[in-house]
């Protein structure tokens, strides 16, 4: 009797079994697929976080060699020129506070490699902004023009760090890890800074200092 049914009516009975297969892989590819967007909004918005804060760091990169022309020559017969944020006091005061704020909000999204980076560059600039409390405003072109080379460096190695990122790292989701110092050795840091001109031309700077 079932086999008389199903002779009879097996054109029915298969159109119905490939509707309920279909209506099960639909349910299968929807159940996957709801199960993959959060995870790929995840993915999405960590690359978004990361591309910006690298971003940023190039940004910072640029603003490093954005020079001031001071008119005349210097002793290497260049075209005199400080970094643009020392032109005044107030102007590297707004440097230094943005600066601080770009680190500060991408921090968690840099390369370790680009974080130590930022680091020294930090420490430079608290070894800086200490130096220029003796400096009156009128002077810091003067002091700048004199470091303009170290701008100059911190620059070039910041933005090849940050660009690793796009070229190495782009499709990776991992985040710089923790668990890793974020700072050069000691003994590499003292060295770094102490090659400066900050450090080096010390004698010289000390010309456009105001004795309290």
């Amino acid at each position: 009797m079932l086999d008389d049914f199903l002779s009879k009516n097996a054109s029915a009975v298969f159109a119905l079994a490939g509707a309920l297969i279909g209506a099960l892989g639909a349910l299968a590819a929807t159940w996957i697929q709801t199960g993959r967007e959060p995870r790929f909004r995840l993915r999405e918005k960590i690359m978004d976080r990361r591309i910006a804060a690298h971003e940023a760091i190039i940004g910072l990169s640029h603003d490093l060699r954005t020079m001031l022309s001071l008119g005349g020559v210097d002793e290497d017969g260049e075209v005199a020129r400080a970094p643009v944020m020392l032109a005044s006091k107030d102007s590297f005061d707004a440097f230094f506070a943005r600066f601080h704020e770009t680190f500060s909000s991408s921090s968690n999204w840099l390369r370790t490699d680009v974080v130590r980076e930022v680091n020294l560059l930090q420490d430079y600039f608290v070894n800086l902004n200490e130096f220029l409390r003796s400096v009156p405003s009128p002077n810091y072109a003067s002091v700048g023009r004199l470091i303009r080379q170290d701008f100059t460096d911190f620059s070039a190695q910041l933005e090849k760090l940050a660009h690793r990122f796009f070229t190495e790292d782009l499709e990776k989701l991992a985040m710089s890890d923790v668990g890793q110092w974020h700072k050069y050795q000691l003994e590499d840091t003292k060295k770094r800074l102490g090659d400066t001109a900050l450090f080096v031309r010390r004698e010289e700077l000390n010309e456009f200092v105001v004795a309290a």
